[in-house]
């Protein structure tokens, strides 16, 4: 039997491979396990991984500078539609210096935190309207596949310190993300939060 939500993960990564250079289809698991987590970010930092040397530093030459990770992705439900194209970011667990930043151990961003089970969230609504007759108790497990695309923030080195909004990375990303949508419009791929990616 066909894998739907991988084959639609694999037509958005060769829709956009000429214009990202680095593209990850991740299958998610039905639960974000800290070890999950941890070990994911471990292998999207690595040497030669689709992140190393992507990311921007923040504080730049202070005794706490941390490198910062941004992305855009594409996260797909079990029937192969897409849901959403949004922006995220997570940050380095080792600071420039060498220490560890512990409370940055399970962070991946957004993608990698499951949706309020309250489902107030306008993805998690337009999931729920999507499976009209369906009785949907967790959103996330309906989440099945994500493209990600990983961007390249690096020239945006700053003195600004960690946890500054808005930055001209946190901007540029932001661009990323409207293009990858309208890409994925302008080749009829149907996303259920439709215009996330503008706001």
């Amino acid at each position: 039997m066909a894998l739907v939500d991988k084959d639609k993960a694999e037509t958005i990564k060769d829709l956009l491979k000429d214009k990202y250079e680095r593209i990850v289809v991740k299958k998610l698991p039905k639960g974000f396990k800290n070890d999950e987590i941890a070990e994911t970010k471990r292998s999207f930092l690595e040497t030669d991984g689709p992140f190393d040397g992507f990311g921007t530093i923040y504080g730049k030459g202070c005794q706490n500078a941390q490198r910062n990770y941004q992305y855009v992705f594409v996260s797909i439900i079990d029937d192969g539609t897409v849901a959403v194209v949004g922006k995220t970011s997570f940050w380095d667990t080792v600071r420039v210096n060498g220490s560890i930043d512990s409370s940055e151990k399970y962070n991946l961003g957004d993608l990698y935190r499951p949706y309020s089970t309250k489902n107030s969230n306008p993805t998690a609504k337009s999931i729920i309207a999507h499976y009209q007759d369906e009785l949907i108790s967790d959103v996330n497990k309906k989440i099945t596949y994500a493209v990600i695309i990983p961007i390249n923030n690096c020239k945006f080195d700053t003195e600004e310190y960690k946890g500054k909004a808005l930055t001209k990375a946190d901007k540029y990303t932001h661009g990323e993300e409207q293009n990858i949508g309208r890409i994925l419009i302008e080749h009829k791929v149907d996303i259920l939060n439709k215009n996330s990616h503008e706001k």
